[in-house]
């Protein structure tokens, strides 16, 4: 994939995070949504391979099937809590810092 996409994929992806299209290997667009659900099995299998931690793969790799099932990503919450709230900017930022806080993961992020 040239460089060029991926550099377009990720500010794709940060912006419209799991409803994101996004250039892939094959040629073709494909919702980002898709492309995880698709290949979160062979992301598990990766990383044991490379020997990472068991623990730390089933942390992450819930985190992000967690994120496909509940459908909420960083991206989604800003959006969804700027719809809410009417407002953006630092009030949005304080918002999202509080919450970062917390430790919880944006999955379980209340708006």
């Amino acid at each position: 994939m040239p460089f060029v996409s991926a550099q377009r994929n990720l500010t794709t992806a940060a912006r419209y995070g799991l409803d994101a299209e996004l250039d892939w290997i094959d040629g073709g667009r494909h919702p980002a949504r898709e492309i995880l659900s698709h290949h979160l099995p062979d992301i598990g299998d990766a990383l044991r391979r490379m020997a990472l931690e068991p623990r730390d793969i089933d942390r992450w790799v819930g985190h992000i099937a967690a994120r496909l099932e509940i459908g909420q990503t960083g991206a989604s919450w800003q959006r969804s809590w700027s719809e809410k709230t009417g407002q953006t900017g630092a009030s949005l930022m304080q918002a999202y810092l509080e919450r970062q806080a917390t430790n919880r993961p944006v999955h379980r992020w209340s708006l």
